[in-house]
């Protein structure tokens, strides 16, 4: 389906500049899925990234770890004579590209990086004029069945076998030079992260007590907490040289440095303030001191001294090892100018590799209130057009993989794999654009990111989300499977109030999303307050459609599937399957005329829908419709039917056309009321067994003689099924 569509894409760009007159007659004779006809209600303005001109024969430029920069890099190897062959950086090669277009205009051009690790001493930049046209596609790629990683690490070599704590390790004494500050966060093995020492090994301690000062609020953090008798290892302040606290409260984490312990009050004192208020029973674990470092597979860092140390495991040889630490926060750059009109456009990036960064926190910040979304892209661009990453791998990276700033537009990110990140995978937009009416070329629409695998993130900022949109409209976010993360999978955000912003008519359309708080290996949940797809603000024509959504989990609360948080208004959520979640599949903060239909809601743990009261009261004040609710099957074997309000669930909002059905149970109240009050405002609902073909097993289709057949829509069900 997706594959049509791009090609359908590719064919309407064409057809726009060549025969639309042409086009405009076809329409009428053109079928389509419901899918499709949601796909082009995002896509209708297309980028246009392929080549008009697609017969002209291509520019072959070569770049190889045994190249020369001297030489012209038009061959794919040395020749006979070595004095000519491929050239050694992609620096250079930009250079070459930059003369090509002068001499070529219409023909596209490939540059082809020889397989081997390109180790960076600086990010590239890309600026505009290094861009391509639509006459001439500039791509970026592998040489074929080879692959390229590009990055922002260095081998550490020179390790020596040492006693340390009467434990032998490896260690080995940072060279110093004024490139290279050794503070990294993140160390590869490998190919294989490996864990700072870390206390405890596994799982997390809890906070005792927090000594709130007076008038403190939720939102305003703590320096300091009691903790439990005998939960630190030691108290003596030298284990404590260099560590740092990492604790999870709400939906946030905060990264501590310890400056003191007081083992009389059994307090531990930062030097930074938390995010967030602490609260008794917050989750928290401790790393970076040679104390802890007894497990195999964990390294210390000492900065000041230079010196790294680390415990291998059993199958590592000392001589044989690859060890790479990054020293880059950024690969590549792309600065453009949406005010100057200086966009980078037409590029592309094709199975590449971008690994081996790191990103460190200001001095005087602990954390980030949403998202972790100041944590940049180790890819990452402002005011680019028609830009396409496609079959890329982003991984063993310390931040987020890929940011689409300020004034993207018209780009795509397409069949990339993404695992083992520091913080998120892919973050489009600009938070702190408050201005709706922006002129249409500086703000970031019409973006694509379809059919990519995001798994394994949030590593070291833990609250980062697979994907976060935010103050962007017109985005396809299509066909990703998202799975493992710490706190939300699909995260489409305007602002906290119904305050209108740059963020409308996006559309989350077929996404498999799980394991979203609590991780296949077992490991969380440790945050609270997440959703498999997140939604905040008003977003009028944004859709979520077609996604199936399961094992979301939470910690104290906020375990949801789907989560309307404050101010969402105006979305349809439609076709979705959302089932397995620790508190309920669909949520809603507070709203305005959201449309909730032809779902499945299946085995909440707590409850299968939850409305804040919050959501009740702002409906009433206002005298609006907070959403409709309708043509759902709502399924489930323990926990109750609706959290949030203690009554009145049907005030200010529409049920109706809904399947009920609990396992063990013909009999259950809905919120306060029976059966028969509550179907005086809900009269064509009913409580009946939808008859799934295996729901224990996961298999949520419908049985043939399924009763939904004959009270939902054939229609509805049709595409539910699909």
């Amino acid at each position: 389906m997706l594959r049509r569509i791009f090609l359908f894409q590719i064919l309407l760009g064409w057809l726009i500049v060549v025969i639309k007159k042409g086009l405009e007659a076809m329409q009428p004779l053109m079928k389509e899925s419901p899918k499709t006809a949601l796909h082009k209600e995002v896509i209708a303005k297309p980028a246009l990234t392929a080549p008009l001109f697609a017969h002209a024969e291509p520019i072959n430029l070569y770049v190889a770890l045994n190249g020369n920069d001297s030489w012209t890099g038009r061959l794919e190897t040395a020749n006979q004579f070595n004095n000519d062959g491929p050239l050694a950086t992609i620096k250079k090669a930009k250079t070459v590209v930059r003369e090509l277009k002068l001499q070529h205009s219409d023909r596209p051009i490939k540059i082809s990086l020889r397989g081997g690790t390109y180790f960076l001493s600086a990010p590239i930049v890309f600026e505009p004029e290094d861009s391509g046209s639509i006459n001439q596609l500039i791509t970026y790629r592998s040489y074929p069945k080879e692959l390229a990683t590009i990055s922002g690490g260095k081998l550490i070599t020179g390790w020596q076998k040492e006693t340390v704590n009467k434990i032998e390790m490896w260690t080995v004494k940072l060279p110093q030079d004024t490139e290279t500050k050794w503070q990294f966060q993140h160390l590869w093995v490998n190919g294989k992260r490996r864990s700072r020492s870390r206390y405890p090994n596994q799982g997390y301690l809890k906070v005792k007590t927090v000594d709130l000062k007076p008038g403190q609020t939720w939102s305003q953090g703590n320096s300091s907490f009691e903790y439990y008798q005998g939960n630190l290892p030691d108290t003596n302040a030298a284990a404590f040289k260099g560590a740092e606290l990492i604790v999870m409260t709400r939906w946030v984490e905060s990264r501590l440095p310890v400056v003191k312990i007081d083992p009389t009050q059994r307090q531990i004192y930062f030097s930074k303030n938390s995010v967030f208020q602490l609260a008794p029973g917050d989750l928290y674990y401790l790393e970076n001191s040679l104390k802890w470092l007894n497990t195999p597979g964990e390294w210390y860092l000492d900065r000041l001294q230079a010196k790294l140390y680390y415990l291998p495991l059993s199958e590592e040889g000392i001589d044989t090892v690859e060890i790479i630490a990054p020293i880059l926060d950024s690969l590549l750059i792309f600065p453009g100018n949406a005010a100057e009109n200086r966009y980078i456009q037409h590029l592309k990036f094709e199975q590449l590799a971008f690994s081996h960064t790191d990103w460190q926190l200001p001095a005087y910040i602990s954390g980030y209130n949403q998202n972790a979304w100041e944590v940049p892209g180790a890819v990452k661009a402002i005011a680019i057009r028609n830009c396409t990453w496609n079959n890329c791998t982003f991984s063993h990276l310390g931040n987020y993989a890929l940011e689409l700033g300020k004034d993207c537009q018209y780009s795509r990110i397409s069949c990339c794999s993404l695992f083992d990140l520091g913080a998120g995978g892919i973050k489009i937009g600009d938070k702190h654009s408050n201005n709706f009416d922006l002129n249409t070329a500086e703000v970031t629409h019409h973006n694509q990111i379809i059919n990519n695998h995001l798994s394994a993130g949030g590593k070291f900022f833990h609250s980062a989300a697979a994907i976060a949109v935010w103050k962007s409209h017109h985005n396809l976010i299509a066909g990703n499977h998202i799975h493992d993360y710490y706190y939300t999978g699909i995260a489409v955000m305007g602002d906290w109030s119904f305050q209108p912003t740059q963020s409308y008519q996006n559309l989350v359309i077929d996404n498999n999303i799980h394991h979203i708080g609590k991780l296949s290996n077992g490991d969380g949940p440790i945050m609270s307050d997440m959703g498999g797809i997140y939604i905040l603000g008003c977003q009028e024509g944004t859709k979520i459609c077609h996604n199936q959504i399961h094992d979301i989990n939470a910690l104290r609360y906020g375990g949801w599937g789907i989560y309307l948080d404050e101010g969402s208004s105006y979305i349809v959520a439609e076709y979705n399957l959302v089932y397995s979640t620790s508190h309920s599949g669909f949520a809603q903060h507070y709203g305005k005329e959201n449309l909730i239909r032809h779902n499945i809601f299946a085995f909440g743990k707590e409850s299968q829908i939850h409305r804040h009261r919050q959501d009740l009261q702002t409906a009433r004040e206002q005298n609006f419709i907070s959403f409709r609710f309708e043509n759902n099957i709502v399924y489930w074997q323990s926990g109750q039917l609706f959290t949030g309000l203690d009554k009145d669930y049907q005030s200010h909002a529409i049920f109706q056309r809904n399947i009920y059905w609990q396992t063990d149970k013909s009999s259950f109240l809905f919120g306060n009321l029976t059966w028969q009050q509550w179907q005086k405002s809900d009269r064509y609902s009913l409580i009946i067994d939808p008859l799934f073909v295996a729901p224990q097993e996961d298999n949520f289709k419908l049985q043939p003689n399924s009763p939904a057949y004959k009270i939902l829509p054939a229609a509805s069900l049709a595409e539910l099924e699909k």
